[in-house]
């Protein structure tokens, strides 16, 4: 889907440029957000999940492609766009302040009613009820739900300690242990 994105936007800026009286601004915004895609698509999801820095900076290139857009539409008096623009602009700053949250903090936080995972664009909350099981080494957890596996690796490896104590919350709240 992503790569589909990213060859309509190139063709779509290739086309701009082509036209009569091309607007460079928008040829070099539109080739920048097809070319940051393609890395995307390209670089492949362990680059993003091994440095979170790489994504937060392609939000921000986006963020500042839709935002240099809508100061071009501004510059063309068509502000009606200039305010949809602007919008998408926000709704990735939104997105880049909602990732960077995320990557801040440990994904997951055991409670004595159950277990909040970080997502976006809000924690999820699981009762134990809705929890199979809880699977916890000394580097990651996997929580299995009846319709969905989440695995973590912890950015802080867990003392003996902390895993105990979720071998204790698994035996009481599951019925067994983790493994």
């Amino acid at each position: 889907m992503h790569l589909t994105a990213a060859g309509l936007i190139l063709a779509y800026a290739f086309n701009h440029f082509i036209r009569p009286f091309p607007s460079e601004i928008f040829f070099w915004s539109q080739l920048i957000l097809a070319l940051d895609i393609l890395f995307l698509v390209f670089a492949g999801r362990h680059i993003l999940t091994d440095y979170p820095w790489v994504n937060q900076l392609f939000r921000l290139i986006e963020a500042l492609f839709f935002l240099g857009i809508a100061l071009l539409m501004f510059m063309t008096g068509k502000y009606v766009f200039m305010i949809i623009y602007i919008l998408l602009g926000a709704l990735y700053l939104y997105l880049l302040y909602c990732e960077r949250k995320v990557t801040k903090t440990e994904r997951i936080a055991l409670h004595h009613t159950g277990i909040t995972i970080s997502s976006l664009p809000e924690d999820k909350f699981f009762y134990w009820s809705q929890i199979v099981d809880l699977k916890a080494t000394y580097d990651s957890i996997m929580v299995i739900t009846g319709w969905k596996t989440y695995h973590f690796n912890l950015q802080k490896n867990l003392a003996f300690e902390e895993l105990e104590q979720i071998h204790e919350f698994c035996r009481h709240y599951l019925g067994k242990t983790t493994g």
